[in-house]
């Protein structure tokens, strides 16, 4: 009779509980808490590309300027965000490349709390390009697309405000010309 009844209170307690989850206390690590970025960053800095006939006839390195906007937390190391990049360059000869990267991106870090936090990502995306380059028969090639592409990334966080980003963007070929190359810029968050 005794264990029916200390049943009966346990299943009534546990009920009980159920029933209004609000007043149940619940534990949060403070090493498993999601750090909560900026919501935008600003990049500055220049785009190498990697291909020769860009890199002879536009130049070895083209200023950049991107802004990523951070869409949400995934978990304690992962978030993901949208970047809008624009870099471009044009000769007096009228050799031009200018590309408009517009990616979704996620990034991975393994410490969090880490003042100098190293991250690493990668985006997919369209890529709107505007090439004018010789041909390979010594004609001029000019071509304006959207190709796909994406990029690898790997970056450090200097401190809470501001971090050095590399990116490596690999894209389709545009003509004769694939315009994919490496990015290295320094960021603010505000």
């Amino acid at each position: 009779m005794r264990k029916s009844s200390i049943f009966v209170l346990a299943a009534a307690a546990l009920a009980a509980g159920a029933a209004s989850p609000a007043s149940a206390q619940v534990f949060t690590d403070p090493a498993v808490t999601t750090h909560h970025m900026s919501p935008v960053s600003l990049r500055l800095g220049g785009y190498l590309p990697t291909n020769r006939k860009i890199r002879k006839e536009v130049g070895q390195i083209l200023p950049s300027i991107g802004v990523d906007y951070h869409l949400h937390q995934d978990s304690a190391t992962t978030d993901s965000y949208i970047s809008v990049d624009y870099l471009d360059r044009e000769t007096s000869s009228g050799y031009r490349l200018r590309a408009i990267p517009i990616t979704y991106g996620l990034r991975f870090k393994n410490d969090l709390t880490a003042k100098n936090a190293i991250y690493y990502g990668f985006g997919l995306g369209g890529y709107f390009t505007s090439i004018d380059v010789d041909d390979s028969l010594g004609g001029h090639e000019s071509n304006n697309d959207l190709l796909a592409g994406g990029y690898l990334n790997v970056g450090i966080d200097i401190n809470e405000a501001s971090f050095l980003d590399l990116r490596y963007h690999i894209t389709s070929t545009s003509g004769s010309v694939n315009p994919g190359g490496a990015q290295l810029s320094v960021g603010i968050r505000f």
